[in-house]
């Protein structure tokens, strides 16, 4: 408080000075009566040393004890000693009892005399003018010793004088300075109090009136202020008043608009519920005849057809096709609704991912050139959800084509931060007003007045993609000028992988294109897969470099007629290998490649062009060989086209099918045959496929261990997972296409029914199946085997690291390779086994892979020792 501290400024610094000085005065007079006692010992043991001469010259010890007698009687004095030159003592006199040794202090001096000659009178006066310079001789010495007893005694006599003096001082001057303190204090301190009050309510407290001049003016001026302020409060008390009535009236209305948004709210909860089952239920309707057209189509465009009518049949399935698509966008933004929307993340080839949606775009471009520019500090592979990102990426490329109807389109990948990517879709399209910006990404919202082609959607892609990047914890946006184009972008997090070694290698290419996005993002894509290139715009700029022929030259041509002779003999004298030409059409052309294309198949062009004969194609897996004998399959589902379709589909692979109109008579079927697959719908009547496969599942049911396979339209991402807990193997949404069926077969029937034993070959039919692809042409066959048994070991080994580092994503790229290598060669036994492998890791488990991975190398080191016997087959 303020009086404590008055008490401290006031008492503090005048005792800092008091008892600096007490402690220099006190100090001082201890040192001067110490110094006193010293100085009278020195003059006593000089004096005693001169009175003593005779008596030691003479050795008279009875004139030397009366001097010591005599001596002892001085203050302080206790101990009189005279010693002879020898040391032996000749008088000695002391109190009883002495003093200790701490409380004495010793004085010693030699008793002495002069020697003088007297030859003449003039030595006489030399030593009165000189002094004497004779020899001087100590015939003894003398020790006193004195007490400190009294000075000590006088010391603190003194000490206590000095510190009652002290005190009193002080305490006289605490006692005046609490007095002051007070009246400086006090007033204070009532202020504060009443300042309390006031702050408690107490509108009527009033400070106490004070003498002091200054103080007295300032508990004026807080009384005044006190008036004030419960003038203030009263007003507002009254305007708290009517605001409370007002307030109490504003409630009561208010609490009949919540009962009315109550029930609004729950009226909107119901019919968002009704509104997610319609589409569900929609979705599922939609689905089961969507099925039966897409695949009688697809069996329709494999039988024999004219060309009008295979055209017409592909716009079939290009119309249902593109029906399935807005089924899948709206079941896609009713899972964000409802939040059942999930992400996958895993490690995935992000410059594949990206590839693959411009390939798709590509096709329907038209006379937009679309542009990949990739950056290649972005590493090979990154961990994020790749079927959402894909999603997003082909939702952007499709809205830029359906704008744009001449310039380009291009897609660019930077790397953003270390744990992000940046990545744009820009177009040269028609471009969007600002005020139309903003309804971009709400649901069912579509600038119909921009599109080029009348096309419209669902406008719910962009809706869809911001709640994707949402849900990955990026962000979307977009920047536009009407009539110049736009550019939408999304900044993704991601897990960056490690980056990978890029393997140079020693061919030389240059590209020569006028448009320089092209030119330099191309150039990228060969720099990424370790190529030396050098860019120009035109053929003129290289005549004025001194330019090395190169092994590859990629030119643009401005039109596609044929090029002159002199443009020809340009070229060819910067290229010692050959020419390809760019293109952005759909050209099939040996020497024409057309942009963007994926990097895989880039680099198998200039394997081809460099060296055809070594290098094989990458083909997609084959599917499984067909076989009519042994398999039976079971068929359960309501809808007439739904079982017609799944027979025809299934009717090359096996003629012992077994179809069921409904669950009761497909429980009869069940109960009495066995059956090696069996393909149940989940919607029935009498028994769902749900209560149907806990029948099936018992362990003393006749197919419990026969793999059964759910058949549905919903295409929920959980449905999977339910239906596999509920005792499933596998689930098929409709549509239901043959490459999914395929698949189904290659992977749940025995492998022994799914071998061709026409086409299976044993290992001495190696050669005849490779002479069969290469059309008896041994040269090349011998060329294939050559390579294949270098590669084929290699590939293993590197499928056995991926394992191992638990790699799967690289380890099915690897496989897939291996697969199309042995299938493009016609060697079924090794293609099954590859295949078994590739198709087993979507399911993740790690048991079936290593199987079905043991399986292929033990095969691959079986064909591998038969190298020499198909070498000498060959050249022979």
């Amino acid at each position: 408080g303020i009086q404590f501290r008055l008490l401290l400024l006031s008492i503090i610094p005048p005792l800092l000075v008091v008892s600096a000085l007490a402690y220099y005065f006190i100090h001082s007079h201890f040192v001067d009566l110490e110094n006193a006692l010293k100085e009278k010992g020195r003059i006593t043991t000089n004096q005693l040393a001169i009175s003593s001469i005779y008596g030691v010259f003479s050795a008279n010890s009875e004139v030397l004890n009366e001097i010591t007698s005599a001596l002892l009687r001085e203050t302080d004095i206790v101990s009189i000693q005279i010693f002879d030159a020898l040391g032996g003592t000749l008088a000695k006199s002391e109190q009883k009892p002495l003093p200790s040794t701490e409380e004495l202090i010793f004085f010693q001096h030699s008793v002495t005399i002069h020697s003088f000659s007297k030859e003449n009178k003039e030595s006489i006066a030399l030593l009165l003018e000189q002094g004497p310079s004779q020899t001087i001789k100590t015939i003894g010495s003398v020790r006193v010793a004195l007490s400190l007893e009294n000075t000590h005694k006088k010391q603190k006599t003194y000490l206590i004088n000095s510190l009652l003096l002290i005190f009193m001082g002080i305490t006289c001057s605490i006692l005046i300075t609490i007095w002051l303190s007070r009246t400086i204090s006090r007033p204070i301190i009532s202020l504060t109090k009443t300042a309390n009050a006031l702050a408690n309510g107490n509108m009527n407290a009033r400070a106490n009136y004070c003498n002091t001049a200054e103080i007295g003016q300032l508990v004026q001026s807080f009384n005044s202020m006190a008036e004030t302020v419960q003038q203030t409060q009263s007003h507002l008390l009254n305007q708290v008043d009517i605001a409370v009535s007002e307030l109490n009236k504003t409630l009561i209305h208010l609490e009949d608009k919540n009962k009315s948004l109550e029930k609004t709210t729950q009226l909107a909860v119901s019919q968002n519920k009704t509104k997610s089952q319609f589409i569900a239920h929609i979705s599922h309707e939609i689905r089961t005849p969507m099925n039966g057209i897409l695949g009688f189509i697809e069996l329709l465009t494999n039988s024999a057809l004219s060309l009008q009518q295979l055209d017409q049949a592909q716009l079939i399935k290009t119309s249902a096709t593109n029906l399935l698509t807005i089924v899948n966008e709206i079941l896609d933004y009713s899972s964000l609704e409802t939040g059942n929307f999930k992400v996958n993340i895993s490690t995935f080839n992000f410059r594949e991912i990206i590839e693959n949606c411009a390939s798709i775009i590509t096709p329907i471009s038209g006379n937009v050139q679309v542009i990949i520019d990739i950056d290649n500090t972005i590493p090979c592979h990154i961990t994020s959800d790749p079927n959402r990102l894909q999603q997003i990426i082909t939702n952007l490329l499709g809205n830029a084509n359906k704008f744009t109807q001449q310039g380009h389109i291009i897609l660019r990948c930077r790397k953003h931060t270390a744990h992000s990517l940046f990545i744009s879709v820009s177009d040269t399209g028609i471009g969007i007003h600002q005020n139309k910006i903003n309804n971009l990404f709400q649901p069912f919202k579509q600038l119909n007045e921009y599109t080029i082609d009348n096309k419209l959607g669902t406008g719910l892609g962009l809706t869809i993609s911001k709640n994707i990047i949402q849900r990955l914890k990026g962000s979307i946006g977009v920047c536009s000028r009407y009539k110049t184009g736009s550019t939408f972008w999304i900044n993704l997090p991601v897990k960056l992988s490690a980056p990978e070694a890029t393997t140079l290698k020693h061919q030389y290419f240059i590209v020569v294109d006028s448009f320089e996005l092209r030119r330099k993002a191309f150039v990228k894509q060969l720099v990424f897969l370790g190529y030396t290139v050098l860019d120009v715009p035109s053929l003129d700029q290289l005549n004025n470099q001194k330019v090395t022929p190169c092994d590859l030259l990629f030119y643009a041509k401005k039109d596609t007629s044929k090029l002159s002779e002199s443009l020809s003999e340009k070229i060819r004298s910067f290229v010692i290998g050959p020419t390809i030409y760019i293109t952005h059409s759909s050209l099939t052309k040996a020497n024409c490649l057309s942009l963007p294309c994926r990097s895989s198949h880039l680099k198998s062009i200039i394997k081809n062009q460099l060296s055809p004969i070594l290098d094989l194609p990458i083909l997609t897996s084959q599917p499984p060989h067909k076989q009519r004998n042994t398999v039976s399959i079971f068929i359960a589902d309501d809808n007439e086209i739904n079982r017609l379709l799944l027979q025809s589909q299934l009717k090359d692979y096996c003629n012992n099918i077994t179809l069921a109109i409904d669950g009761k008579s497909a429980l009869t079927y069940l109960q009495k045959y066995k059956y090696d697959l069996i393909l149940l719908d989940l919607q029935m009547p009498f028994y769902s496929g749900l209560e149907l496969i806990k029948i099936i599942k018992q362990a003393n049911a006749l197919n419990h261990d026969s793999p059964v396979i759910a058949i549905t339209a919903h295409a929920q991402s959980h449905q999977r997972k339910k239906l596999i807990k509920a005792g499933f193997d596998e689930c098929l949404i409709k549509p239901i296409l043959m490459d999914q069926l395929e698949e189904i077969l290659s992977l749940w029937l025995p492998e022994s029914n799914l071998k061709n034993t026409d086409t299976s070959i044993n290992n001495n039919d190696y050669v005849p199946a490779l002479l069969q692809r290469t059309s008896q042409n041994t040269v090349l066959a011998l060329n294939i085997f050559n390579k294949l048994f270098t590669e084929l070991p290699e590939q293993s080994l590197l499928i056995d690291q991926a394992l191992k580092a638990h790699n799967l994503h690289l380890a099915q790229e690897i496989t897939h390779k291996l697969h199309g290598s042995v299938s493009f060669c016609g060697f079924s036994d090794i293609q099954q086994l590859a295949y078994n492998l590739e198709v087993c890791f979507p399911e993740n488990d790690s048991q079936l892979i290593q199987f079905n991975f043991e399986q292929l190398k033990n095969k691959i080191i079986n064909f591998s020792k038969q190298k020499d016997l198909i070498l000498q087959q060959l050249q022979s």
